[in-house]
């Protein structure tokens, strides 16, 4: 991958993805094989003068032989420090950046009782700290990046060289990052058009869609009333624009 274009998609990530702000603090979670792009983001958001850059790294291989080896009572206890360490960040009014780069079936061979218990705890343990994501107190964002596991998942009759390529085109594409653009301008002006749509379809108030196609599809579907119409961006409870997901 291009080192021009992974530090576009880092500066996207950080300028339109969280957002930061001047004198906010960052934390990252990422798997470790992603270090070469948290290093960019961490540079892009000191460059937009955060306060602070947090970096939590996983290994999803380490995470495997955790789950094979562990005992299900084990994996059943959640380290109060975990809770103790998002609780404080969230309490400055932190945001929070989630860089995705696994590999597809890993964890086939793993017992699903012990991946439902941890989850059943750690759900239970973080449940009073995850509105502060779920109801945009904070800013938040998932980005994604490839793995030839997954570029081979995708396109399994190339070569693990070709195939990575493919994938990485594919998000790139998806994430309109490319080398004679802008993704920040890019997403900014698609946000505005997104929620241009949203404004005009709120003021239509349908009651109903009807879908038709040359193929014999005539469907009806009736739309709740006072219903919403939303896409695109979101604010966060300090009225800051971010991007949620991207792609």
């Amino acid at each position: 991958m291009k080192k021009s274009l992974l530090r576009k998609y880092a500066k996207l990530a950080v300028r339109s993805g969280v957002n930061v702000q001047k004198g906010q603090i960052l934390v990252i979670n990422a798997e470790a094989n992603a270090y070469e792009f948290v290093r960019l983001c961490t540079e892009e958001a000191y460059k937009a003068k955060a306060k602070k850059v947090v970096v939590n790294f996983s290994d999803e291989e380490v995470t495997h032989q955790t789950y094979l080896h562990c005992s299900k009572e084990t994996l059943s206890e959640f380290p109060d420090y975990i809770y103790q360490q998002r609780k404080y960040y969230q309490d400055q009014g932190c945001c929070f950046l989630s860089i995705i780069s696994s590999t597809p079936g890993l964890m086939s061979d793993v017992d699903v009782e012990k991946v439902a218990a941890y989850r059943k705890v750690a759900s239970k343990k973080m449940e009073p700290l995850r509105k502060y994501t779920m109801n945009n107190i904070g800013q938040w964002c998932i980005v994604s990046l490839p793995t030839v596991a997954w570029a081979k998942m995708v396109f399994p009759q190339l070569s693990d060289k070709k195939a990575l390529e493919a994938l990485w085109k594919a998000v790139l594409d998806a994430v309109m990052v490319n080398d004679s653009t802008n993704p920040v301008k890019v997403w900014k002006d698609h946000s505005a058009k997104l929620k241009r749509y949203c404004d005009i379809l709120n003021d239509y108030h349908f009651d109903k869609l009807h879908f038709t196609n040359s193929l014999g599809t005539d469907l009806y579907v009736q739309l709740v009333k006072k219903h919403i119409w939303v896409g695109g961006s979101s604010i966060s409870e300090k009225k800051v624009e971010f991007n949620p997901n991207m792609p």
